[in-house]
């Protein structure tokens, strides 16, 4: 399993999962910033988000702009308008604290989180998990070469 280091902040390290040539989250906010100005807005807001949050930790943002999407589960999502961004929190290799593992990212239609979407988190929280314990992880920096 490959993974990019996005943000590192003072408390937390943010990373997202690296499939093929692209990284799906980073994707998924650019092909969201093409398609209109408010949503070019919403996706620099999750941005800021995400580097408030691992700055300042969840006491940095607002439950309407970071909440439990499944308490069960443990999987978080980041919220700007009609944009998510879910997530989990993983333990990081050698004690150094945890790593706020991006899962994916969707327009909000529903009221309700959709199943598949906690599972798709959750599923990326099992892959990580087998790959530290089978020292197949690779976390990269960004501008770091493969």
């Amino acid at each position: 399993m490959e993974l990019i280091t996005l943000i590192k902040g003072k408390r937390h390290r943010i990373c997202a999962l690296i499939k093929g040539n692209h990284i799906p989250v980073i994707s998924f906010l650019n092909e969201q910033s093409n398609i209109s100005h408010r949503h070019a807005s919403y996706t620099r807001g999750l941005r800021t988000l995400m580097e408030r949050y691992a700055n300042e930790g969840r006491q940095g943002l607002t439950t309407d702009q970071c909440h439990l999407a499944d308490k069960k589960e443990g999987i978080w999502e980041f919220r700007r308008g009609r944009l998510r961004i879910y997530f989990v929190m993983v333990d990081a290799s050698g004690g150094q604290g945890q790593i706020v593992l991006l899962s994916h990212g969707i327009i909000k239609k529903h009221q309700k989180t959709k199943v598949r979407d906690k599972e798709e988190a959750k599923q990326l929280r099992n892959a990580y998990n087998l790959a530290m314990a089978d020292g197949r992880l690779k976390i990269y920096q960004q501008g770091e070469k493969k």
